[in-house]
């Protein structure tokens, strides 16, 4: 197929080339108030995932179910080691 056929049965239009890796040229967004959120939505899932881990860390040990309360709390100990 020559360069200048389409498979498409419309025109589409070109694709505009992909930004290069400097910032200059990127084209700015203005992304509004996520960033001056104190605490933006993208922390907030693992922080309330690592807070649900570590309960049932500490109900388990309470109970005395060690075996799980140790899983539980490595579990959120790898939490916070991959989010911070």
């Amino acid at each position: 197929m020559a360069a200048s056929q389409s498979i498409f049965l419309f025109p589409v239009p070109a694709t505009p080339s992909l930004p290069g890796r400097n910032d200059a040229d990127r084209p700015r967004c203005d992304r509004g108030a996520a960033d001056t959120n104190i605490m933006s939505f993208r922390i907030l899932f693992p922080i309330v995932l690592l807070a649900c881990n570590f309960g049932a860390a500490v109900a388990y040990a309470l109970t005395g179910d060690w075996r799980r309360a140790v899983y539980w709390a490595a579990s959120s100990i790898c939490i916070a080691a991959v989010t911070f």
